[in-house]
């Protein structure tokens, strides 16, 4: 019992180390992207929770709620946005 317990928490410290590293590997993408696309609500994820954008672009506006668009119109870095909502006005 006590082998597999020492075994078990082996295992765990090797799943965070791995997670951590793929976390750092995320924020180094995402930091060095000129553009970084996303759904509004996969703007929220804990992956892109620090990090602020220049401009943020929703397409299909006509087809978003308005607080699907808070997510990430919040990511902006500044308070006053400069946001882009795109719409195709002959869409149904």
């Amino acid at each position: 019992m006590y082998n597999w317990i020492k075994l078990n928490k082996e295992v765990q410290t090797l799943f965070d180390k791995a997670r951590e590293m793929e976390n750092n590997l995320i924020l180094k993408i995402i930091k060095e992207s000129d553009v970084v696309i996303s759904t509004n609500s996969s703007a929220g994820i804990e992956e892109l929770e620090n990090i602020r954008f220049d401009t943020v672009v929703i397409d299909e506006g006509s087809q978003a709620t308005e607080p699907s668009c808070y997510i990430p119109l919040f990511m902006e870095k500044k308070l006053l946005w400069e946001e882009i909502i795109s719409n195709y006005h002959q869409q149904y």
